[in-house]
């Protein structure tokens, strides 16, 4: 003989199942858009280590490389004082730095920008998936001598 099932087992069944359906995806983008968020504030930091060399040495970093920018940025200066300290998830085997995706990011310096390219989730770098990358541009200042230098 079979048994029904009561009417609010089945409802609440159907419930947890509709708010499954609704919370997965949300949590997913939830988590891409604070990957975005952490990558775009990690950029914004190498931005702001660039700017306190120039303002340092009253030039902008010459580089060939992320593992370049790294090194010189790492490096402590006669203050014995690090424009900035890279944990071990920012730069890769090689060396280069790499965003929270672990691609490795394209940093430029163009015209009146220093730009600075995340490849996104996808790790690709083409027009196609504009949407996915990531962006940061920081206008460069004069490269003006600093105070008590001529």
């Amino acid at each position: 003989m079979k048994t029904k099932k009561p009417v609010y087992v089945i409802a609440a069944g159907i419930l947890i199942a509709l708010i499954a359906a609704v919370l997965i995806p949300t949590i997913g983008s939830v988590r891409i858009t604070t990957v975005k968020g952490k990558t775009l504030a990690q950029m914004s930091n190498y931005a702001n280590a660039i700017e306190m060399f120039r303002m340092e040495y009253g030039h902008y970093p010459q580089f060939r490389s992320t593992r370049e920018l790294a090194e010189i940025l790492e490096k402590t200066n006669e203050k014995r004082i690090s424009f900035h300290s890279f944990s071990e998830y920012e730069r890769n085997g090689n060396g280069d730095i790499v965003d929270y995706y672990e691609n490795e990011l394209i940093v430029s310096m163009s015209g009146e920008n220093l730009v600075l390219i995340s490849p996104g989730k996808d790790g690709l770098f083409d027009s196609v998936d504009y949407i996915d990358d990531i962006v940061l541009h920081h206008p460069l200042k004069n490269a003006q001598p600093v105070d008590g230098e001529q």
